[in-house]
């Protein structure tokens, strides 16, 4: 598969926009919202997670189409959003779910649906629980039962890993009006704000700002929910899918739960242009003047869609075979309208017998779309809770939800890390091609005043004093139109009487100013001509480190002590993770994780590494290949130790540094001359760093100080000390052989899955913390206090992941200080593997996770 390179450029606008002065929703206005709703100018990052949060869209001047969100009542708009737990916290998937509810589109219709033309004030109740939470306390909503899918798994699908986002309906316009409409002249009369589109835009438009490449999207609604369905998918497609932002690499899946679907003539002429939903369907290009008086209007909507959408994306249709709430709507609609006024019209047969005609329709042109009937009568309801109840149906979900793999995704830092070592590489080079100059020490005459009438000598120190011999004499050629100087036999006449074409004159001038760029960049890089490797280095881990703590902000101190990212951000950034180097093939981690820094003060400590010794270290070699070949056998074999032996995470580049230390305390005793010798600070490094900085593993650093020790020194040639004459460095080929034969064996162990590494460290998170379970019934039931009893379970356990900096402490004083029975490990390792529900508590700050399970054997007398 090919991998996706041009859709990053959205996270380098995401970042830009992260760091810019202005707020893109300042000019929103928040008057409206109620105490219980968050400004959606909060970001994601500032909630708490594994907790449902009420975020309101605020509106915009009058004049910004489709920025009025508001209920049909006036009440205020707000939609809800749950963040995962911390372990599964990203920003690469998300499912939103568009709430149903009926429709209406005159006096009649509205009259009878006023009590849901106001905000939903009952989801509110959500707020502060965790989806578990819910689906554990709360047995149904508005007399519908309830399932909240982001406490769901489907198949092997845990949607739980899912940012959630619920769209309440409180419009009557299937979620697409754009209209205000007054259905009554008398005082009191029905004045509905059919601004369903304007409520979609306000959600969609912070899954936007705050989701910004994603990889997988899943909708679905229930009912007039699910009508929706198609023009949320093509808006969704369109904004993430776009030629210009990179091409096809978001999957969005759909399952549409028995959505009001057929629209009969009579209302499509009377009463759809009550809503205008033609400002949303605009969006989509959909040519609805064409198809607007037609029965067929919505086949044709969903055909359209469809082939603007990609075949990978798959969609599902749920149906009853009998839907009495359906038939209800068509028949208010004018569905049977034409057919005798007997009543034993066949009412239902003819709904039934249209759908399936409809459906077929669509599935015989487009094979990603396939439909789910459930025999008998039946609607739905929230979360696929009816169809979840059938057999058959969660492979049928888990087929349509499953994530199909449109192309081989790579970390969202790729292009980040790719700017910081292209320039940090490109430093390396054009400082060691300054080095090259200074040692060959060329002739004046083979400098640049050749090429111009100016022979001054200021002139000349202005101009590059290096370019490479091919650049160099074909510039002279051009310009002193001599042929016995030209690179090539060719004629090529003076430029006063040039008879070449025009284009390969601009070739000639365009490679002029490359020649000229590039000599300036060698001339700038000579400040660094004694330390190219280290300057390189230096460069790019700076950058890579600003660019991480703008992507990932900063974490809880406990959860970082060295006061950098959280464990999720230092992951994407491509820290050193056993596992998923191991059981995910993510092999890049060894090479990436040599350009980071766990957080502020190990940069700081890495900083006074390569100012206080790194830099005096390269210069005491006369070879800057000699010392970069240091540097590699340091970084490279560090990694393969830690992959090998290690468990969690760790960052290489405090590694690096301290390696090459005692490589320089090594060769200060081997060879009289200039190497420093940082004992002191090398040694109080190492302590604090594996002592303090839980992403500072002390395998990574011990092995890395034994490489610098004693592994480099013997690779390493040395007949004259630095000064007495040139290149007196080299590599002895034979230990070369033999380390290169060792690194290449540890390598085929890890492609071969040789190590087994804690496959609980597939969660970033978790890499950043221990492990603890308690078994006391008693702690756990206070923990889910304010829900249903926990008491119908004789076994209990509830796990918790304890930051590393404190996790020792806090075991030995809860052990020994307390009645509570605290362990090491998880719940499932000791049996209780059924998952009751989880919940984050905050305590100054701080969350915590908290999961809930019983044993396997108690079903908690249900």
């Amino acid at each position: 598969m090919l991998v996706s390179s041009t859709k990053y450029w959205v996270v380098l606008l995401h970042i830009l926009n992260n760091v810019s002065f202005s707020d893109a929703g300042s000019d929103a206005s928040y008057d409206t919202c109620d105490e219980n709703s968050i400004p959606s100018s909060t970001s994601p990052s500032n909630l708490t997670p594994n907790n449902f949060h009420k975020i309101c869209p605020g509106t915009y001047d009058s004049s910004k189409p489709l920025s009025q969100p508001i209920c049909g009542d006036g009440t205020a708009f707000s939609f809800y959003y749950h963040k995962p737990a911390q372990r599964y916290s990203n920003k690469d998937k998300f499912i939103v779910e568009f709430q149903g509810g009926g429709a209406c589109w005159d006096e009649n219709s509205c009259n009878k649906q006023q009590g849901l033309l106001t905000f939903p004030t009952d989801l509110d109740g959500f707020v502060g629980y965790s989806c578990s939470e819910v689906n554990y306390g709360m047995d149904n909503y508005g007399g519908y039962p309830i399932n909240l899918l982001c406490a769901d798994t489907i198949g092997d699908m845990d949607l739980s890993e899912y940012n959630y986002i619920f769209v309440p309906y409180c419009s009557q316009d299937v979620h697409m009006g754009d209209s205000s409409s007054t259905y009554s002249d008398d005082d009191g009369g029905n004045g509905v704000y059919h601004h369903g589109a304007h409520n979609m835009m306000g959600a969609l438009n912070w899954i936007y700002k705050h989701f910004p490449n994603p990889s997988h999207v899943f909708l679905t609604g229930c009912s007039a929910g699910g009508t929706v369905l198609p023009v949320a998918y093509d808006l969704i497609n369109n904004h993430y899918n776009s030629f210009l932002k990179g091409g096809r690499t978001v999957n969005i899946n759909t399952i549409i739960d028995s959505a009001v679907y057929l629209t009969p003539a009579y209302f499509l002429e009377y009463g759809i242009d009550n809503w205008n939903p033609w400002t949303i369907l605009e969006k989509t290009a959909f040519p609805y003047d064409e198809y607007k008086y037609t029965v067929q209007y919505s086949t044709r909507l969903w055909e359209h869609v469809l082939r603007r959408g990609s075949n990978n994306d798959k969609w599902g249709f749920v149906t009853h075979t009998n839907d009495p709430v359906s038939i209800a709507y068509w028949q208010a609609m004018g569905g049977g309208y034409g057919d005798d006024d007997d009543n034993d019209n066949d009412d239902e047969g003819t709904w039934s017998s249209d759908l399936e005609n409809s459906l077929s329709t669509i599935q015989d042109e487009f094979s990603n779309v396939d439909v789910f009937y459930i025999d008998g009568q039946g609607h739905c309801s929230f979360g696929l809770q009816y169809a979840l109840q059938e057999d058959g149906f969660e492979e049928f979900a888990e087929n349509i939800i499953q994530e199909q793999q449109l192309v081989k995704k790579t970390s969202s830092s790729a292009p980040l890390f790719a700017l910081s070592f292209i320039l940090g590489s490109l430093l390396v080079l054009t400082a060691s091609l300054a080095k090259a100059q200074n040692e060959d020490n060329y002739d004046d005459s083979h400098d640049f005043a050749d090429m111009n009438d100016d022979d001054s000598s200021e002139a000349r120190t202005k101009r590059p004093r290096w370019l490479p011999k091919f650049f160099r004499k074909k510039k002279q050629s051009r310009h002193q139109g001599d042929v016995s100087q030209s690179y090539s036999d060719d004629f090529l006449p003076e430029r006063g009487y040039d008879t070449r074409s025009k284009a390969a004159s601009a070739l000639d001038n365009v490679t002029d100013r490359l020649i000229e760029f590039f000599g300036a960049l060698v001339v700038y890089s000579e400040r660094f001509e004694k330390c190219p490797v280290t300057a390189g280095l230096f460069l790019a881990t700076t950058l890579y480190f600003i660019l991480m703590l703008i992507y990932g902000g900063f974490a809880h101190p406990l959860n970082n002590p060295a006061l950098g990212p959280p464990a999720q951000a230092l992951s994407t950034f491509g820290i050193n993770n056993p596992t998923l180097i191991v059981m995910k093939n993510q092999i890049i981690r060894l090479f990436t994780s040599n350009f980071l820094c766990s957080g502020v003060i190990t940069y700081l400590m890495y900083l006074g590494c390569i100012f206080k010794c790194m830099r005096h270290i390269e210069a005491a070699l006369s070879s800057t290949l000699v010392f970069g070949m240091a540097c590699f056998i340091i970084a490279f074999g560090s990694n393969l130790i830690y992959t090998l032996f290690g468990q969690g995470a760790s960052c290489g580049s405090l590694a690096l540094v301290l390696g090459i230390n005692v490589f320089s305390i090594v060769m200060s005793k081997k060879i009289s001359g200039s190497f420093p010798r940082p004992w002191g600070s090398t040694f109080w490094q190492m302590l604090f760093a594996i002592t303090l900085f839980p992403f500072n593993s002390w395998i990574m650093i011990v092995s890395a100080m034994v490489l610098g020790g004693f592994v480099v020194p013997l690779a390493i040639e040395n007949d004259n000390f630095y000064g007495a004459q040139k290149e007196t460095d080299k590599i002895s080929k034979t230990p070369l052989k033999v380390i290169g034969g060792v690194y290449s064996l540890l390598f085929i162990l890890i492609l071969a899955n040789v190590p087994r590494p804690n496959d609980i460290y597939q969660h970033p998170y978790l890499t950043g913390c221990s492990m603890m379970y308690t078994p006391d019934l008693d702690s756990v039931q206070e923990a889910f206090g304010g829900r249903r009893k926990l008491g119908d379970y004789d076994g209990l356990c509830a796990q918790f992941c304890v930051p590393h900096l404190i996790s020792k402490p806090f075991y030995w004083s809860v052990s020994g200080y307390t009645e509570y029975g605290l362990y090491q490990g998880t719940c499932p390792d000791m049996g209780y593997t059924n998952h009751v529900a989880d919940k984050t508590m905050t305590f100054y700050g701080y969350s915590l996770d908290v999961e809930g399970y019983y044993l396997a054997d108690d079903d908690g007398g249900n």
